[in-house]
């Protein structure tokens, strides 16, 4: 597996994850809406985002958690491409 590629996974999930949390908030007051969920899994490549509808109200407490944990799970595989692209930089260098 390439790590760029599994980095870049991990970055869409939790920018699909902050999606959900927002659309959560924005529509809690809405009449009958119900919130969705997100289930993470892995793929060949990296991972991969499912939400899902539940029977439940939004939970802003659970959002804000979700939303956190969204943020750090984006900054963490953002680190890890920018890691892999330095690697792969010095690698380029060394064998030029």
């Amino acid at each position: 597996m390439e790590i760029g590629s599994i980095a870049m996974s991990g970055m869409q999930a939790a920018a699909y994850s902050a999606a959900v949390s927002t659309h959560n908030i924005a529509n809690a007051l809405t009449p009958g809406f119900h919130a969705r969920q997100v289930s993470f899994s892995e793929r060949p490549g990296g991972t991969r985002a499912t939400a899902y509808e539940t029977n439940e109200l939004t939970d802003y407490v659970r959002e804000t958690v979700n939303s956190l944990s969204a943020k750090n799970l984006y900054t963490a595989n953002a680190k890890l491409y920018l890691t892999y692209d330095e690697m792969v930089g010095t690698l380029l260098d060394i064998t030029a």
